[in-house]
């Protein structure tokens, strides 16, 4: 009897250990997903905003041309005006037309042959035709077998419909700038759907043009998401497909995040899409192990057979010593899964949510100006109204661009400060004269002086040498000179150095501004620290509280010191200490 017991205690302790590690793996597989979604949601909304982005331009600059006398009278000059428009786009249009109330075509460029064609049939002109809305059409092939979208904005005249200005955009440049491009792991993938349906990307051959309802139909669990998909909503899911991207045929799950992209009268959804077994690769070694242990249990627990008792108590060392090693391991997957869950919301937020759009609406932003204005100032001082309109929405323009370059500064501050602090910054070491970097950043910031306040430095081409990426140095002459120049209203900045007789520079920037107080001494070099003068919302400084930061994480990497002194009323001198260069022999 007592062996009986002590077999089924054993046995109990075997199925515990099973059902505690089972659990553990799928703690631990839900995490994973969830870090996973987080990424495929930050790729998706990066993708929406920038389509969503892309169109609105392309609708401004049509709204603006369907204003225009000429072009609403359709004249020889509004024929001119529409051909110059898309010879000066000719890489972003496949065509341009000017569409009469009706929906016959009254003029079309290049493909002059369609004037007269009626395409009052098809359906994206039916909805402009009644709503006199702004529409976009769902990829169809054009009269030279390429996939297009079709943008209609609507032409008044005395608030009266006439018509409409159309572009067809080549959908195969949309894709490659926004969409084809996404991808989680190797297999993974983006889908974008048109609100009726049609699948207006996708990887796999054969699915663009289609309805989602056809090329998903044996596989309910697609049409469960395309479903929610095309109601506008947000959201995740797991579906089953028989088709990897290769076109190989087996069973796979996959894990998606869909979102709405917002356009004019219609909407668009798009999904980002990963295989499971990319999702999960890297808990699946640590599934096999805790495999491989319990059937150890289970093989000692056989082997043991009349021995039970004494196995009993070696089971029950090996539980224990097992249930140690399960609680390190998983607090061990805890904070690896929270450092890298950081890393990877930090690195994919910034580089696809800031960057990257960024980049592309400076791009467009300095574009748009150029050719705007190189453009329609001939036209401005024959329409008054059109004038103001010009006038506005240069100035927006000029708004728009100042504030974007401002953003691009504080995402490099973030980046730059990441990579030091990661160790995957890298450095461009060269040999120069401290005064070179001293110079150019004393020369630099004169610039931004206000009235009252002068810069002082003595330009010395006989200064020391250093071995240092010029580049970091000349931040941190920069970050130092433009925080003096912040807080001094009146009196002077200046820039020295001196030389100790142990090789050490020691490099000095002092101004006579509102100075620091005894409790922010220790904390200015602090991530996101900001000095607060008083308790005005206006004295506030502007910027992220990462310029000294970045200052000691480079001064730190060659291995100087980094210091404040400051006086209230006074001013306040910072100091750097840097390695002198000494040539060898």
């Amino acid at each position: 009897m007592r062996y009986v017991l002590h077999g089924l205690i054993a046995s109990l302790l075997v199925v515990a250990s099973f059902f505690v590690l089972f659990s553990a793996y799928n703690d631990i597989k839900t995490q994973a997903v969830e870090n996973l979604n987080t990424q495929q949601r930050i790729l998706a909304k990066s993708a929406a905003k920038g389509i969503e982005s892309y169109f609105a331009t392309k609708k401004d600059l049509l709204q603006l041309m369907g204003s225009m006398p000429e072009v609403i009278d359709m004249n020889e000059e509004g024929k001119r005006i529409l051909k110059n428009f898309f010879q000066q786009y000719t890489n972003e249009y496949h065509a341009i037309s000017r569409v009469d109330e009706r929906g016959e075509i009254i003029y079309s460029y290049p493909d002059e042959d369609q004037v007269g064609s009626d395409i009052s049939s098809q359906q994206h002109v039916q909805k402009i035709l009644s709503s006199h809305e702004p529409v976009l059409s769902s990829v169809f092939k054009s009269n030279q077998g390429l996939d297009v979208i079709a943008l209609h904005v609507p032409v008044f005249e005395a608030e009266r419909f006439v018509g409409s200005v159309a572009v067809l955009l080549p959908f195969d440049r949309i894709a490659k700038d926004f969409v084809s491009d996404i991808k989680i792991g190797k297999s993974g993938y983006a889908l974008l759907l048109s609100q009726e349906g049609v699948e207006l990307y996708c990887p796999f051959p054969g699915h663009v043009g289609e309805q989602i309802s056809n090329t998903g139909e044996e596989y309910p669990s697609i049409l469960a998401m395309a479903s929610r998909m095309l109601k506008g909503e947000e959201g995740t899911a797991a579906y089953d497909f028989g088709m990897d991207k290769d076109e190989n045929f087996k069973n796979l799950t996959k894990y998606a995040v869909f979102l709405p992209v917002k356009l004019d009268q219609t909407f668009w959804s798009i999904s980002v899409v990963t295989p499971e077994r990319e999702a999960l690769d890297y808990i699946e070694g640590l599934r096999t192990h805790w495999i491989m242990a319990l059937v150890l249990l289970f093989t000692a627990s056989a082997y043991c057979g009349f021995l039970i008792v004494r196995a009993y108590f070696v089971v029950r060392k090996k539980t224990f010593e097992l249930s140690d090693a399960a609680k390190e391991l998983s607090e061990a997957n805890v904070r690896l899964q929270e450092v890298d869950k950081i890393k990877s919301v930090f690195i994919e937020s910034v580089s696809h949510e800031l960057r990257t759009p960024m980049t592309s609406i400076m791009g467009f932003i300095k574009l748009i100006s150029k050719d705007f204005w190189k453009n329609f100032k001939p036209f401005l001082d024959q329409n008054e109204k059109l004038k103001k309109k010009t006038e506005r929405i240069m100035e927006n323009l000029q708004i728009v661009e100042f504030e974007g370059e401002r953003l691009t500064r504080l995402i490099n501050d973030v980046l730059d400060s990441a990579k030091i602090e990661s160790g995957r910054m890298k450095w461009d070491d060269q040999i120069f004269q401290i005064n070179d970097v001293l110079w150019l950043a004393v020369s630099t910031i004169k610039g931004q002086l206000p009235i009252g306040v002068d810069v002082l430095y003595s330009n010395d081409n006989s200064s020391p040498w250093v071995k240092a990426d010029p580049d970091r140095l000349m931040q941190v002459m920069m970050n130092l000179l433009s925080n003096a120049v912040k807080f001094t209203s009146n009196g002077y900045v200046s820039v020295s150095y001196e030389s100790s007789l142990s090789n050490i520079l020691t490099v000095t920037v002092k101004d006579t501004g509102v100075g620091i107080p005894d409790g922010d001494l220790e904390k200015v070099f602090d991530r996101f620290h900001q000095v607060q003068q008083d308790n005005d919302n206006e004295s506030k400084p502007k910027g992220t509280g990462l310029g000294l930061s970045i200052c000691k994480q480079v001064v730190d990497h060659y291995g100087g010191k980094i210091w404040v002194e400051s006086e209230l009323g006074k001013g306040s001198f910072f100091k750097f200490t840097f390695p002198q260069y000494i040539p060898e022999g």
